[in-house]
């Protein structure tokens, strides 16, 4: 089962959150269901993750559970397949 998480960064940098994710993604055979993306045009910087599986959260310390109703209309992609990114926007914005 999919899990989303999300993470408010304000004006932080998120490198290591990213760098992190990306080595995940990459052990993880780069699954199609994991994703990061980030909120677009707003003051405070949220990330937000999808992974492919709940057992993963606990490799991401400081986020926290959400859903897909949570994520802004407007998202920027930072790691995921191409076809996914879009899929996602097309749920976004329907």
């Amino acid at each position: 089962m999919v899990v989303w998480l999300k993470r408010q960064f304000g004006f932080n940098s998120y490198d290591e959150t990213f760098d992190h994710f990306d080595k995940v993604w990459k052990a993880l055979g780069s699954p199609k269901e994991m994703l990061l993306v980030k909120n677009v045009g707003e003051s405070d910087l949220t990330l937000f993750m999808r992974l492919p599986h709940e057992r993963l959260d606990r490799l991401f310390e400081g986020f926290e559970r959400c859903s897909l109703a949570d994520l802004p209309k407007n998202v920027g992609i930072l790691i995921a397949h191409a076809d996914e990114f879009d899929e996602l926007r097309r749920l976004l914005t329907s």
